[in-house]
């Protein structure tokens, strides 16, 4: 059900369909004693840190839909712990796919990108539980789809790439068939997604390998955008 039909609704169904649960737990005291040394953390590590702390909520999954909704739980719950913990003065928490941590104050933050007004929308998004509790598997295919095509557009009709390039692109790709002009293109998005699972920096991948796939699949999708 659309957040367009949930605000038609009776306020009281509302606020019960959108209401937030209670923190878990032991959640809030195993997340401060991870960041309280002033590390910086990874998502996909916190979550295999939270897995061992007994939350298999977040255990890690290739099901689209369960990866987001481990991801989107994990993301609502530290930024309502964001907001209660600088009530209580411990100290910002910075949230970011590839970066979590707790800053000593809010000063420290001012030049850094984790400045709150440009966050505000996010959190916003995060915040909202009707989006955990109505998002569904193919509301998060369409949510990925988007991501490929704006994450890697194909490029311009004058772009170019020598033989050699385009040996290297198939091979990072692991592409060991010729590729022709019928299915070329959905052999290389094929194999890249493939690849995306295991490189991708939210599934605890390395970021210059997942950067080296995605121009990998750009070099060869030239191929037909000559």
């Amino acid at each position: 059900m659309s957040r367009q039909s949930h605000r038609n609704q009776p306020d009281t169904e509302s606020a019960q369909v959108t209401a937030s649960p209670p923190l878990p737990p032991q959640f809030e005291e195993v997340v401060y004693r991870r960041l309280a040394k002033g590390d910086v953390i990874k998502e996909y590590d916190l979550m295999k840190h939270l897995v061992t702390q007994g939350f298999t909520q977040f255990t890690p999954s290739l099901d689209p839909l369960a990866l987001f909704r481990g991801h989107f739980l994990l993301f609502h719950l530290l930024y309502r712990l964001q907001e209660k913990w600088q009530n209580e003065a411990k100290g910002l928490l910075c949230i970011h796919t590839l970066e979590i941590c707790l800053q000593p104050n809010r000063k420290s933050l001012e030049n850094t990108a984790f400045a709150l007004t440009e966050a505000d929308e996010i959190k916003r998004y995060y915040l909202d539980y009707n989006t955990f509790l109505t998002t569904q598997a193919q509301d998060v295919v369409n949510l990925i789809e988007q991501f490929w095509q704006s994450f890697g557009s194909q490029p311009s009709q004058s772009l170019r790439y020598s033989d050699a390039e385009i040996t290297e692109a198939k091979q990072c790709l692991k592409i060991s068939t010729p590729l022709d002009d019928q299915t070329g293109s959905q052999v290389v998005m094929k194999q890249f997604r493939k690849l995306s699972q295991t490189h991708h920096p939210d599934k605890g991948g390395d970021a210059e390998d997942f950067h080296a796939i995605c121009h990998a699949k750009e070099v060869l999708l030239s191929l037909w955008s000559r």
